[in-house]
């Protein structure tokens, strides 16, 4: 009895996903990728990521409607940010996409450790 419910317990532990489908989308591959074996990304696939323009481009990862992190070099020197949330745009293309939203950053903290390299 004690083998088979042992077996049972690798069975259903072994067959359940690490990741459920509701993390991201399966990716297809590139038809025209600048990022060499690099795989384009569907509309949505990363919901977490934002796109952080200020003097280049940088991204964040979004940790709820009212956090985002994102690296240090991202933000300008006046300590503001003009950050875009957006869906997935190819070529790099961020006109008229459904879900965007445009929003300046009011308060940045910075880690304590920020000078540690």
């Amino acid at each position: 009895m004690r083998t088979l419910v042992f077996v049972a317990l690798i069975a259903s532990t072994l067959a359940n996903p690490k990741y459920p489908d509701t993390c991201g989308i399966e990716n297809k591959p590139s038809v025209d990728s600048r990022i060499i074996g690099g795989q384009e990304a569907e509309r949505s696939q990363f919901p977490w990521l934002a796109a952080v323009f200020t003097h280049g481009e940088c991204t964040g990862s979004i940790l709820d409607e009212n956090w985002m992190i994102t690296a240090k070099h991202c933000i300008d020197l006046n300590g503001v940010a003009r950050v875009r949330v957006v869906a997935h745009s190819k070529y790099g293309s961020f006109q008229n996409e459904p879900f965007m939203q445009y929003e300046k950053v009011p308060i940045l903290m910075y880690h304590q450790m920020e000078t540690l390299l």
